[in-house]
């Protein structure tokens, strides 16, 4: 079994790993000259701001682009960008990194910039590297500067951290020089924290208008359901009369859950949760010598039980574009199973038949992992999957075990 199941997932991922990975969407990049160049950029989960991007034009061209040698782009509908010549500064924020003093050292680079909301008055921008994130704001066609956000601690109190808030105070001189300074923008910068929806909310506010750039929320939900065959592989070993002896059993597992995914449109990585419903059952026989009568002793066990599962996952589409996506999950099952009434039977020939009910003891909670599913999504509807569940086991008894291993194939229906 276990050679077929490698099969499988070879036949699954092998191809797509000779596959270069792109996720094309429509888009256009401003040039040095202050042309606009229309065509496709391919679309990554930027968990940080792009230092480059790839951009291909109406023939089929692609061309790599930087800060420093373009003026922005757009992925049309979904995110805007523009570069600058510009202050970054360089200290880390977080009680984990704070420094006795507060870190005023910034560079001067050529950055993009995540255009976040426009209007007659502001612009707000965003830009995240390994350091830390930032928010900019611009004023008219003046380059924008950096809401300062800093973290420190006292040297005569080292536990104690303390926060910069000057972006409050650089918000706060914005809102005056426009005369609007009233009741509700005083609570609205004081209450607002370093962050991109509340940072919005006050350069709308400015602005007066609701103009909000690109997608608003990144996240996204995605519902499924299906069906898998999964084949167990059950073995008992140690002291036990059915030492050594293994069963095999397949049985249909439905599945229904839902996928978290961070960026839900180019869904690469997503958390999923899924609940499932399963059972199984197997039969042993077991001779050996009794040492009460001077016969053979015929132990015989069968038992059926049924599994609900919780499954929760983390998975990458490795291989991602819009007709074909590849992924790997790994998780953890958290499985209660119920039992019947079995019990073991010990036969003495014709002379005496001795049951123990509930022998061996079985657990009924067992927690799997890691889990691993591996497989392929076609048009973003139909999902065909390989999955593994390691050994574990199930009996509470001490001197033997008797562990379960799983493997699955299957197919699921994604909702949109």
């Amino acid at each position: 079994m276990k050679k077929i199941y490698s099969l499988l997932l070879a036949g699954f991922l092998c191809p797509l790993f000779s596959l270069a990975q792109s996720n094309y969407k429509p888009g256009y990049v401003v040039n040095l000259k202050g042309d606009t160049l229309k065509g496709e950029i391919d679309y990554r989960e930027w968990s940080k701001t792009p230092k480059t991007i790839i951009f291909k034009n109406n023939t089929g061209k692609t061309e790599t682009f930087s800060a420093k040698s373009s003026g922005g782009f757009g992925i049309r509908g979904l995110e805007y960008y523009r570069s600058f010549v510009l202050h970054v500064s360089q200290d880390e924020v977080g009680i984990s990194n704070a420094q006795s003093l507060s870190d005023t050292t910034t560079i001067i680079d050529t950055v993009y910039l995540r255009l976040l909301t426009t209007g007659p008055r502001v612009e707000l921008y965003n830009y995240q590297d390994d350091i830390k994130n930032r928010f900019y704001m611009a004023e008219g066609n003046a380059t924008p500067q950096e809401l300062i956000f800093r973290s420190y601690y006292k040297p005569e109190e080292s536990t104690s951290v303390q926060y910069n808030n000057r972006f409050h105070v650089q918000l706060q001189n914005i809102v005056q020089k426009y005369a609007i300074n009233t009741t509700a923008s005083d609570k609205l910068v004081e209450n607002a924290e370093y962050n991109k929806r509340d940072l919005i909310k006050v350069a709308q506010f400015i602005n007066n208008n609701k103009l909000q750039i690109g997608v608003s929320n990144q996240m996204g939900t995605r519902f499924f359901a299906g069906i898998a065959v999964d084949h167990n592989n059950l073995k008992f070993k140690g002291d036990n009369v059915f030492a050594n002896q293994s069963g095999n059993y397949t049985f249909p597992e439905i599945t229904a859950g839902v996928d978290l995914f961070l960026n839900k449109v180019t869904q690469a990585l997503f958390f999923r949760l899924a609940v499932s419903y399963t059972a199984d059952k197997y039969a042993f026989s077991a001779s050996s010598p009794s040492s009460v009568y001077s016969i053979t002793k015929v132990s015989t066990l069968s038992f059926k039980r049924n599994i609900i599962s919780v499954n929760p996952q983390v998975g990458y589409n490795f291989y991602n574009t819009e007709s074909l996506k590849a992924f790997v999950n790994l998780g953890i099952s958290i499985r209660h199973s119920i039992y019947n009434d079995y019990k073991t039977i010990e036969t003495y020939g014709n002379i005496s038949t001795n049951t123990k009910d509930k022998d061996p003891e079985f657990n009924h909670f067992a927690i799997i992992l890691p889990t691993v599913k591996a497989g392929v999504s076609i048009h973003k509807q139909i999902e065909l999957f390989v999955g593994y569940l390691p050994s574990t086991g199930i009996n509470a008894a001490n001197g033997f075990t008797v562990k379960i291993t799983t493997y699955q194939a299957g197919i699921n229906y994604l909702f949109k």
